[in-house]
């Protein structure tokens, strides 16, 4: 922004800039006042009064590449720094800003301990933007009391933004909350199954929403363990976002996920025996072969499950193509032995079990946050990337997902997990897959696996081993 001062403290320069420059009240000055002030470089820098200066500003922002340009480190060392990159995902993990919201839980979370309280004599109570406020606030538990508290700076910072001017687009209202963790709920707060305990936290401090790349706010509160959690104005608002967090004594923060992993019981399924008018179905259909193709298996199910259907009102059956997928996964690739549809049957009881449980409304569908429960309820762990990657895929245009992709979904994890259990052999914990084991389990990559678990507890590479 270019901007010049005609009608103040503009200090003089060069004479032909005089009509423009020249100022009778920098002479009145003090010598070492303006030799102080004066710069002797052509940059259009001016001075003006306070009064025209609070006139046609409202806001200042000083913009620093990090804490140490602000002044000396402190005596105890530099500053402590973490940095987090997020996105806030419409039908994933973008709740809006209203804790009350059921949505809400779903916002990216960050812990953050607070573990060194500031010296005595930096307890100076504030209120106002940057001050703290509410359970943890300035205060403490009575007013006028003298509690120990850490002062930690929040930023939160919209990314990738600008470039969208050219489409129309501008700075969402954006803001974050502080929730007070306590120490009987510690222990449990180490993955998103915790999030639905959020209501019951104490909320300790927020920022203002405002539509800015940037909304910082000075947090005083007590030493102890905080839940930070980013969030858009709006459920539903997608953007790119930096979440800073910077304080003079020492603290961690960490971002609340997942590690990649699967209970027992979701690899090996219920087994249950087959009542005896679906295994003479399924020896009907079988024939003298007595394994089923993809077309058999659909008509199969498609009687099986139909009572079920109808009862809830699902709208679809289990498809062909899912089907061809439910062969790979249980069967020889192109055909399902009784044995084999047994355990199916079992995996599908239960995965029906589940989609009826998180199908509130009984609508036939779910959205992607009870996606999400679903998947957590069928015992698979998932950290944040695989999930959206998940949900991403098996949702429909409405946001949607049904029976069919449901367990689509799940039979794919099922079959990765099982597969990739196949191959561990402890020590490293990495397992190297061919091109055709890979194509075995729909994926690609390579799997990192903690040594000594009996899972696979991985992340998927992209590159192939």
């Amino acid at each position: 922004m270019g901007l010049g001062w005609v009608w103040g403290w503009t200090p003089p320069a060069r004479p032909s800039h005089c009509s423009l420059s020249s100022c009778p009240r920098w002479d009145t000055l003090p010598t070492e006042c303006r030799d102080a002030l004066l710069v002797k470089k052509e940059d259009g820098e001016f001075w003006m009064e306070l009064r025209d200066f609070l006139l046609h500003f409202d806001t200042v922002q000083i913009c620093s590449l990090s804490p140490e340009v602000l002044g000396p480190s402190p005596e105890w060392g530099g500053w402590h720094v973490h940095t987090f990159q997020g996105r806030w995902v419409r039908g994933f993990n973008s709740g809006g800003s209203q804790p009350n919201a059921e949505t809400f839980w779903t916002n990216p979370q960050f812990r953050l301990t607070l573990l060194e309280p500031d010296e005595e004599e930096e307890d100076e109570e504030e209120e106002g933007p940057w001050g703290g406020w509410g359970a943890s606030g300035a205060w403490g538990p009575a007013r006028g009391g003298r509690t120990p508290k850490c002062t930690v700076l929040l930023s939160l910072t919209q990314r990738n933004r600008r470039r969208l001017r050219a489409k129309g687009l501008t700075f969402l209202t954006v803001g974050f909350h502080v929730f007070q963790i306590p120490e009987e709920l510690l222990g449990l707060w180490d993955s998103p199954r915790s999030r639905a305990l959020l209501p019951r936290l104490l909320r300790a401090d927020r920022s203002p929403l405002s539509a800015r790349r940037d909304v910082s706010r000075r947090c005083r509160l007590r030493p102890g363990h905080y839940l930070v959690v980013p969030s858009t104005a709006h459920a539903g608002d997608e953007a790119d976002f930096t979440l800073r967090v910077f304080s003079e004594r020492r603290h961690t923060a960490v971002e609340i996920d997942d590690v990649i992993s699967a209970d027992l019981q979701a690899l090996q399924g219920p087994c249950l025996p087959l009542e005896l008018g679906l295994e003479q179905l399924f020896k009907e259909l079988a024939g003298e072969e007595e394994e089923l193709n993809a077309c058999q298996l659909h008509a199969l199910l498609s009687i099986a499950l139909e009572p079920a259907r109808v009862h809830t009102h699902t709208p679809r059956e289990i498809g062909l193509r899912t089907c061809e997928q439910l062969l790979q996964c249980f069967g020889h690739g192109q055909s399902l032995a009784l044995h084999h549809f047994q355990q199916l049957w079992g995996h599908l009881l239960e995965w029906q079990a589940i989609f009826h449980k998180f199908d509130e409304d009984a609508s036939g569908t779910m959205n992607s946050y009870e996606l999400r429960l679903a998947l957590n309820a069928a015992g698979f762990h998932l950290n944040n990337q695989l999930t959206q990657a998940l949900t991403s895929r098996y949702r429909d245009s409405r946001l949607r997902v049904d029976f069919e992709r449901f367990v689509s979904c799940v039979a794919q994890l099922t079959c990765v997990f099982c597969h990739c259990s196949q191959h561990l052999d402890g020590g490293e914990g990495v397992i190297c897959l061919t091109h055709r084991q890979v194509s075995r389990v729909g994926g690609t990559g390579r799997l990192r696996l903690p040594p000594g678990s009996s899972l696979p507890q991985a992340h998927c590479l992209p590159s192939l081993a």
